[in-house]
């Protein structure tokens, strides 16, 4: 395992480096330097330098060069903190180079609990300054990134969006507040703290999309991807996101979905949505469903006297008047060519009578090419989800073939 390794800066005479390898014990790596250009070699390379200490800044040639260097190197993302050794008489004298990346003075005799305990506070004082920076990094870039802490209060965000309610105070901050405290929708805010408690559990990361009304009023997607920050040990310290806009992919997404599921030419559901919708969502349905199988009359003689158009024509305003006809909650589905099945959800077979005298009103009212509309329909009512499909589909079609039959006998 690599130790931490420390750079110490001093006279080529100086006693220092034996006194504090002593003290640092396995703990560190010390690196001792005699002149500016070599310690600038080192900080300059890849060195993974943790704490630099310079041995009598008073004396030792170019103290004040080496920190003026440190302090412009610490303007990169991580800084550096500097501990300055000195004795009892000259810690007034050396004192006076505190300030900027010149984090504390040391006093021998080198106490190795003092020392370890000074050097973990100073690298904890400027880890933080580190993330300071780090953070206004963050900000410049399009994503939200996000920390909470083990009870799901946000401790750092880089962009403050506008699904928040900040009060309009100039002062606002996010440290320490909940989703439920600052999201302007609630159901979101709770979204987001049930997931947070998941995670919090399970130690399992996630991601998942929600719609948000975006600045300009219309509607943004926004994609949540969370991950927990564990210690060594395992255990979740808290949650570190990202928040994605992807309102143009999921537009294209939902778009995409919504065309592959939609008949071109009456704009009804296909038939790949009603496969997937009996599979999926029937029983979701409140029972009892009433089934109406539909098919259009007249379609071959529109056909072979007007033409393909005015017969596509013919399919779209039976279609039309269909759905006109059918309650709110009802699906519709073009399972081919000029049949159409729709299910109505709450309806027992007395109201499906309704539906029937509702839509014959509607064809009645409606021609194309001079030819009045008319549709053979038949219906059968599943009672609960038991049923077998299949077996009512089979009941409504024959419901239907023998209403065209009788129109063909009345023609």
């Amino acid at each position: 395992m690599k130790k931490n390794e420390i750079l110490l800066y001093s006279k080529p005479d100086a006693d220092a480096r034996d006194a504090l390898i002593e003290v640092l014990g396995d703990s560190y790596t010390l690196i001792n330097v005699f002149s500016y250009t070599d310690a600038v070699q080192i900080l300059s390379s890849d060195s993974g330098i943790e704490v630099i200490m310079i041995d009598y800044p008073t004396e030792t040639p170019d103290a004040q060069k080496l920190i003026d260097f440190v302090d412009k190197y610490n303007h990169s993302v991580f800084n550096t903190p500097i501990l300055i050794l000195t004795s009892q008489e000259k810690k007034f004298e050396d004192s006076e180079f505190l300030g900027g990346p010149v984090a504390d003075v040391m006093v021998r005799p080198f106490v190795p609990a003092i020392v370890s305990n000074r050097l973990k506070v100073i690298q904890k004082q400027f880890d933080s300054m580190s993330f300071d920076g780090f953070a206004k990094m963050l900000k410049a870039l399009p994503s939200n990134i996000y920390l909470k802490d083990n009870k799901g209060r946000y401790v750092f965000c880089s962009q403050i969006w506008n699904h928040l309610d900040t009060g309009g105070d100039p002062d606002w901050t996010i440290r320490g507040k909940t989703d439920m405290d600052i999201r302007k929708d609630k159901h979101n805010a709770e979204l987001a703290m049930k997931s947070d408690q998941k995670m919090l559990e399970s130690g399992q990361g996630t991601s998942y999309i929600i719609k948000e009304t975006g600045p300009d009023g219309n509607d943004q997607y926004l994609q949540l991807i969370k991950e927990p920050l564990c210690h060594e040990d395992g255990h979740v310290m808290g949650i570190i996101a990202l928040i994605n806009d992807v309102t143009e992919q999921e537009t294209l997404r939902q778009e995409l979905t919504r065309i592959s599921i939609t008949d071109t030419l009456t704009g009804v559901y296909n038939r790949t949505k009603f496969d997937n919708f009996i599979m999926n969502d029937l029983a979701d349905m409140k029972f009892p469903v009433t089934v109406f199988s539909a098919d259009c009359d007249h379609l071959k003689y529109v056909n072979d006297t007007f033409g393909h158009s005015a017969g596509d024509e013919y399919i779209k305003l039976c279609c039309k008047c269909f759905k006109d006809s059918l309650p709110e909650g009802s699906k519709l589905f073009r399972m081919g060519g000029d049949e159409f099945t729709a299910l109505v959800p709450d309806m027992p077979a007395s109201k499906a009578t309704e539906v029937l005298q509702a839509l014959e009103k509607r064809l009645s009212e409606n021609e194309v090419k001079g030819v009045t509309l008319r549709m053979s329909v038949g219906s059968y009512t599943m009672g609960s989800n038991h049923d077998d499909f299949n077996a009512c589909i089979k009941e409504s079609d024959a419901s239907m073939y023998e209403v065209k039959k009788k129109h063909h006998e009345s023609s």
